[in-house]
């Protein structure tokens, strides 16, 4: 079977999943959250993005493309 609607869901690179495990399974949490946890993880956020090779060419979106 070739899956080809990655516009709902797209695969990773392993290399992306292992960096990214802590987050999927111990220290999860909001990100926008006022409690010390998600300040954390905001500035894990913010540590990640500085270390994109070209971060200007990047939406972060968190609403599923959804105008309100």
């Amino acid at each position: 079977m070739i899956y080809l609607d990655h516009n709902a869901t797209t695969p990773v690179l392993p290399e992306v999943f292992e960096a990214m495990r802590p987050y999927f399974c111990e220290e999860w949490g909001n990100p926008s959250s006022a409690y010390k946890f998600g300040s954390k993880l905001k500035g894990v956020i913010e540590m990640a993005r500085a270390c994109m090779v070209e971060p200007p060419t990047v939406t972060f979106r968190h609403d599923s493309g959804r105008r309100h």
